[in-house]
């Protein structure tokens, strides 16, 4: 959980130029999985 909160944070602190929000988006989505399966592992 501790892993999540530091996401949610750190894409708080993210304001891209709109232009480029679906990249960010997609990466964003794609560090989201990332934290997912590390949390998976661990149980």
């Amino acid at each position: 959980m501790f892993v999540i909160e530091l996401e949610r944070k750190a894409w708080k602190l993210d304001k891209p130029p709109k232009k480029s929000g679906f990249l960010v988006g997609f990466l964003n989505f794609s560090r989201f999985l990332f934290a997912l399966s590390i949390l998976y592992e661990q149980y």
